[in-house]
């Protein structure tokens, strides 16, 4: 059962009210000059309402995933030299790509949100940038989205990973260090 209250209205109640959706589920939409602001529902009803959440972003990670490893894959049958013409499309064509699986991973894990969101800060420095364009670097994103990206979970350490095999692979990530990043990181394992 739906209720409608006003902010002043749930003030004096909000124990009530507390105890109502925790026993009897429904939710009450509260407002402020009659515009809604906010949702009192049981914590039973909104675990299960993220946990839909959570399988919505999942499906559709999964399905932006698979358009990036498609495109991924047919550049790197394309393309065969530094600087080819279709280095830069794909670039350009993947960073949309990179923002949206960017915003379904910060709803998949913590560390699903970690590797996109290196992934979309590499796009755009190579998109910024004025390097030649290397075709190594699709192997690197490639291994990415085939070995990392689709498990259900992901860690930190998974995402020191990627961002490893970026560096390794000549994408210059994130924070600028002096020296070699991919020594850096042998140092400190």
């Amino acid at each position: 059962m739906e209720r409608v209250l006003s902010v002043s209205e749930t003030r004096g109640r909000l124990t009530g009210l507390v105890q109502q959706v925790a026993e009897r589920g429904g939710e009450v939409i509260i407002t402020t000059r009659d515009e809604p602001m906010a949702v009192l529902m049981s914590y039973r009803a909104y675990q299960r309402w993220r946990e839909r959440q959570r399988r919505q972003a999942r499906v559709q990670f999964a399905e932006l995933l698979s358009s990036a490893q498609e495109l991924i894959e047919t550049t790197l049958e394309g393309s065969r030299e530094a600087g080819d013409s279709d280095l830069y499309l794909f670039w350009h064509n993947f960073k949309p790509l990179a923002e949206d699986l960017w915003q379904a991973g910060l709803e998949v894990s913590e560390g699903h949100a970690l590797i996109t969101s290196t992934l979309l800060d590499v796009t755009l420095m190579v998109l910024d940038g004025d390097a030649p364009l290397q075709p190594e670097h699709l192997a690197v994103l490639k291994r990415i989205a085939t070995d990392l990206l689709p498990r259900p979970e992901l860690t930190a350490d998974d995402a020191a990973q990627a961002h490893r095999l970026l560096v390794e692979g000549g994408l210059r990530t994130v924070f600028p260090v002096e020296g070699d990043l991919a020594t850096l990181y042998e140092e400190a394992m």
